[in-house]
């Protein structure tokens, strides 16, 4: 750069890899994920007796599936983690009228 000024390298980020995927962590991260929809469907005002439950429920378990199907099987995530993934997709799919 002119004038003396250079532009600084940011520090390369260390990732550490994946672990090999583990049908037990799969299914504990899909057993806690599963609570979790249900839990963000009610706080939505979406509870098991709704016409839309089953749709928006099945859609949202699919969709966080999907979008974790390189991880879900790789480490056991923590409950924030899944909450935050969870309502995430729950906004997505819910309307604030429903």
């Amino acid at each position: 750069m002119t004038n003396g000024q250079s532009f600084a390298q940011p520090p390369v980020a260390f990732v550490e890899p994946l672990a090999e995927p583990s049908e037990e962590v799969e299914q504990k991260n899909k057993r806690v994920a599963k609570q979790l929809i249900i839990a963000s469907l009610k706080e939505r005002g979406v509870g098991r007796s709704h016409q839309d439950f089953a749709a928006l429920w099945s859609q949202i378990y699919r969709s966080l599936k999907f979008s974790l199907r390189d991880k879900i099987g790789r480490r056991v995530f923590a409950p924030k983690e899944l909450k935050a993934e969870s309502d995430k997709h729950a906004n997505f799919y819910c309307s604030s009228t429903v």
